[in-house]
């Protein structure tokens, strides 16, 4: 089967303030945001983006410039630009040149950020940042304590009053996420893919004619892009490849349960 790329098209009708992306590893989810979030901020020196992950380590430079290394940037500028750059937590559109050998810093288009280094953001201003690109949400390691309530106080220092755009990419490697709990996204473990749930809130907030806030949560299980490498195998082989859950194996009793004696009980407090 031809592989056929993630596009944005269909979860962006939905006009949500967060936008879950789930599914296979290379199915073209980043490369979409990144298209569209680079875009914007060629586009509108007002639509900036927020590069934003989990770890500070995850947002050096180097790591940074490579996650933007497959992005159309040469089309989106008209050749005015031809790579990314990273100075000071700041992103930066580049031009080669050629007489220097040098990149040259053509637009400032977005900011790295790290979540362990929320509170750190709040006294800055990112008014100017209309896009969040939050990447690997789905850990298949461990969260940040309090995590849900961490990336609410960093999204609630970029937009402030304003409404801005948040993009979660998660590849499926595991149904147990705190933000499943914490947003109450009940719907996802059992979500068929290439479907959009969208899960509405209403909040303490007033708009100015009186009427509540109402924030939408828009998830996408993507379908499956016909991503047929040769070089994976095993549980985690249909979650690469065709996004499928990754399930681990278990260890698991020889015989049925009420055969065996219980000796002992063991709390755990």
């Amino acid at each position: 089967m031809k592989q056929k790329f993630y596009r944005l098209t269909n979860i962006e009708k939905k006009n949500a303030q967060y936008n879950i992306l789930l599914g296979e590893r290379s199915n073209g989810k980043s490369y979409a945001v990144k298209e569209k979030c680079l875009s914007d901020a060629w586009n509108d020196q007002d639509k900036k983006f927020i590069l934003l992950r989990r770890w500070d380590l995850e947002i050096k430079p180097n790591l940074s410039e490579a996650y933007f290394k497959d992005a159309p940037i040469s089309v989106i500028t008209k050749n005015e630009c031809d790579g990314v750059s990273v100075y000071n937590h700041k992103i930066f559109l580049t031009k080669f040149d050629e007489k220097t050998n040098k990149n040259m810093k053509i637009k400032h288009v977005g900011y790295t950020m790290a979540l362990t280094m929320e509170q750190h953001y709040t006294s800055g201003v990112y008014t100017d940042a209309k896009n969040v690109i939050f990447e690997e949400f789905i850990s298949r390691d461990c969260y940040l304590p309090q995590e849900p309530q961490k990336l609410m106080q960093l999204i609630s220092t970029v937009a402030r009053r304003e409404t801005i755009k948040v993009y979660m990419i998660g590849n499926t490697i595991s149904r147990l996420c705190p933000y499943f709990t914490a947003w109450n996204l009940r719907n996802i473990p059992k979500q068929k893919q290439g479907s959009i749930d969208v899960y509405s809130y209403k909040t303490d907030q007033m708009h100015n004619d009186g009427t509540p806030v109402i924030i939408d949560i828009a998830v996408e299980f993507c379908a499956n892009s016909g991503h047929n490498s040769t070089m994976f195998f095993g549980s985690s082989s249909k979650m690469i490849t065709g996004g499928a859950w990754q399930t681990e194996e278990l260890p698991s009793l020889e015989k049925p349960l009420y055969k065996y004696s219980e000796i002992y009980y063991l709390f755990i407090k």
